[in-house]
């Protein structure tokens, strides 16, 4: 799971998520000489269900909010490698910036520009998988139940409508939901969502609450490494329903 990238020369580096582009193609290296495979959401639900056979060095690599440099670095190296990756577009901003970002401590740094329409044209005919980060990237745990509908369904139809495409899968805003949510993203035809954090013992367990491993900027060849591990995996979801998750039973 990763954010915006930037080149190393203008890093801001109190911009938590943001990573440098020569770590990110850094790890895309990495996973290639290690023979890992980059797989879509399309992929990995037919790899669930047994209908695609599974060798063990798949990997899926996400973008959340649709920031410009998933165009102009992430795509270009990924394409490079004959890799793809699934990007998580924010219906309600495209061609703007991360505004839901204001009130948090990355309202320090400048706003990051987000992908307009012809860049996502462009990264959607390069191969690269569309998914969907909600309407205006509302805690969906604070909303009502129509801003839970914009959030899943109108987003959904209007990058369908936009784009021409099929949108199978969602990626929740600042990673909190709740497990009413999953009838809502079934019902709109989401195949699956997912999330940070997960209390399910693996992660397609429930798709419609996959856990993704977070990339940050310190993670050098080592732990990088440690992070696509088993054990690592094992560690995750031991412990991320005691310390991490505390999901809502109740409708807004």
């Amino acid at each position: 799971m990763y954010h915006s990238l930037e080149q190393k020369a203008v890093l801001q580096r109190n911009h938590r998520y943001t990573l440098a582009g020569e770590a990110f193609e850094e790890q895309l290296d990495f996973l290639k000489q290690h023979k890992y495979r980059t797989i879509t959401f399309a992929e990995l639900f037919r790899l669930a269900s047994g209908t695609l056979p599974v060798n063990g060095r798949e990997i899926l690599i996400t973008f959340d909010d649709g920031y410009e440099s998933f165009h102009t670095i992430a795509a270009p190296a990924l394409l490079a490698r004959g890799m793809t990756a699934t990007v998580f577009i924010v219906a309600g901003h495209i061609g703007g910036v991360n505004a839901w970002d204001s009130d948090s401590a990355c309202s320090r740094n400048r706003p990051l520009r987000l992908m307009d329409e012809e860049a996502i044209r462009e990264v959607i005919a390069s191969g690269m998988e569309i998914g969907v980060h909600g309407w205006q990237h509302r805690d969906m745990t604070l909303c009502l139940k129509k801003e839970v509908a914009e959030e899943v369904v109108s987003s959904k139809e209007y990058v369908e409508r936009l784009f021409d495409i099929r949108i199978t899968v969602f990626a929740y805003p600042f990673g909190r939901f709740a497990r009413h949510h999953f009838d809502v993203l079934r019902n709109a035809g989401y195949l699956g969502a997912v999330s940070i954090f997960s209390d399910q013992p693996y992660v397609t367990s429930n798709p419609y609450a996959m856990r993704r491993i977070y990339v940050h900027a310190g993670d050098r060849r080592h732990r990088f490494r440690f992070k696509l591990s088993r054990p690592y995996l094992r560690y995750r979801a031991f412990r991320d329903p005691r310390d991490q998750m505390r999901l809502p039973e109740a409708a807004h």
